[in-house]
């Protein structure tokens, strides 16, 4: 919710105060404390580190992002929008610090996990731009357009929801709570 209460960091001291400014910091801190008190009872949970490096990230603590985005490369049994989503977030920051290198070896790593999907196109098709190359821009944008249909799936697009995906089965689990009790 903190990130999303930011459209734009590039401008984000010309558009909005302090005191709004402090408060999506202080989101970003709770979220912080619940996600290292997450990882501390459960130290292999690929998503909390996954959140937990975004977080940092929006913190402007990229060295720690960085740290933790890793991290959840280096699990093998994470789901896969966990390194898709940690290549996305290692990419971004990289466009900004003048490594387009860097960000671009992250997003054709994403395409090549999530094939179709709409936000390493797009970053890619920014890169290009970036450089003055607008017909590799355009390139990128195409793909991701031709790419549109009733079926395409970006893990992007649900990121800010959460967990939302297991909310059938964690209904049931609560079901069979109320009607059994503690196990």
């Amino acid at each position: 919710d903190a990130a999303a209460m930011v459209v734009d960091r590039s401008v984000v001291n010309d558009l909005y105060g302090r005191l709004y400014l402090r408060r999506v910091g202080e989101q970003l801190a709770a979220a912080s404390r619940e996600l290292k008190r997450s990882l501390e009872r459960a130290p292999d949970l690929a998503e909390a580190a996954l959140r937990l490096g975004r977080v940092a990230q929006l913190q402007g603590d990229n060295a720690g992002a960085r740290q933790r985005l890793e991290q959840g490369l280096a699990r093998e049994d994470a789901a896969p929008f966990v390194p898709y989503h940690a290549r996305l977030f290692l990419a971004e920051p990289s466009e900004s610090l003048a490594d387009p290198a860097w960000a671009e070896a992250h997003y054709t790593e994403a395409i090549v996990l999530m094939p179709v999907a709409q936000a390493p196109a797009l970053g890619l098709s920014r890169l290009r731009d970036a450089a003055g190359d607008a017909v590799g821009a355009r390139r990128w944008l195409v793909r991701s357009l031709v790419a549109v249909s009733p079926d395409r799936e970006d893990p992007w697009w649900r990121y800010s929801s959460g967990q939302h995906w297991r909310v059938g089965e964690r209904l049931t689990l609560f079901r069979e709570l109320r009607i059994t009790g503690p196990r």
